[in-house]
């Protein structure tokens, strides 16, 4: 190779790195937000939870034992692979402690 085709290759590189990097940068954007968004959703789901408990003390038992039930069941399956990323990793790892009632279960059960 020549210098000249050296130079050509490494210009056409840098301006696919400048129009990739644009392009990450916005995904990476859209990422935060959806982070920042399902943070909103998962406060929204746990207050809501707590005034379930709060107004509805005999769900509490019920919350308890779907809990378990769920966790045996997640405990059974084999886990799904996952990337491995630094930016995946804040977004899993915000929402591995959210848990949610089952409150249309908790319902079905009360109804029945």
């Amino acid at each position: 190779m020549s210098n000249d085709q050296l130079g050509d290759f490494n210009q056409h590189a840098a301006a696919q790195h400048a129009a990739l990097s644009a392009r990450f940068g916005k995904h990476v954007s859209t990422l935060n937000s959806v982070q920042a968004d399902l943070m909103v959703v998962f406060r929204r789901i746990s207050a809501i939870k707590k005034k379930l408990l709060q107004d509805h003390p005999e769900l509490h038992e019920l919350h308890q034992q779907l809990s378990a039930e769920r966790e045996r069941t997640l405990e059974s399956e084999p886990p799904t692979p996952t990337p491995s990323s630094s930016s995946e990793a804040g977004v899993s790892g915000a929402a591995e402690g959210v848990s949610t009632l089952g409150v249309s279960d908790a319902a079905d059960a009360q109804a029945t």
